[in-house]
């Protein structure tokens, strides 16, 4: 509320055009934030012991990929499907 009374004096054109540039000034923290998810899951990844654990951080991965990196993603459900047979986990291999 507060940033929309500070432009209400300048013109509808004009506040378009300053909140592009807001928006446009928002976007690197965003992707930062993205990249810290996926980092700290990698992370846990490497450090984690071969159990549901492990399998849970590579869903997780999954949906993190699922839409920026398909096959990031399938490699990751591949991942899944075979530690799950391998530790006979019935629900990762779903």
């Amino acid at each position: 509320m507060f940033i929309c009374s500070m432009f209400s004096h300048l013109s509808l054109r004009g506040s378009r055009r300053y909140r592009t540039i807001f928006l446009l000034l928002l976007l690197p923290a965003a992707l930062r934030s993205q990249t810290a998810e996926r980092d700290s899951l990698l992370s846990r990844l490497k450090q984690s012991e071969k159990d549901t654990t492990q399998i849970r951080i590579m869903y997780n991965l999954v949906r993190y990929y699922e839409k920026s990196n398909l096959d990031s993603a399938l490699y990751f459900l591949d991942k899944i499907r075979k530690l799950s047979a391998e530790l006979k986990y019935d629900k990762g291999q779903e």
